[in-house]
């Protein structure tokens, strides 16, 4: 198994601020063939991936001292 994660931050002004945050995670096993012994599956080639993509883009908008925006898109793949 591995997992990633990473977070990237511009700020192009004092006003304004974009992050993105990304992860990324996999998985794979197999299953050992007597736990599967009751059930007729070939349990020898069972194995079992797993993938998870998401994403976050933030926007963050400084209007004045009382008032900010906070804009978010997010992106998930399982």
């Amino acid at each position: 198994f591995y997992d990633l994660t990473t977070k990237l931050k511009f700020q192009p002004s004092e006003q304004h601020t974009l992050t993105f945050t990304g992860y990324l995670g996999s998985d794979a096993f197999k299953l050992p063939s007597d736990s599967l012994s009751s059930l007729e599956v070939n349990a020898s080639s069972t194995r079992f991936d797993y993938q998870s993509l998401t994403g976050s883009l933030r926007w963050n908008s400084f209007i004045s001292d009382r008032y900010n925006l906070t804009t978010t898109a997010i992106w998930s793949q399982y």
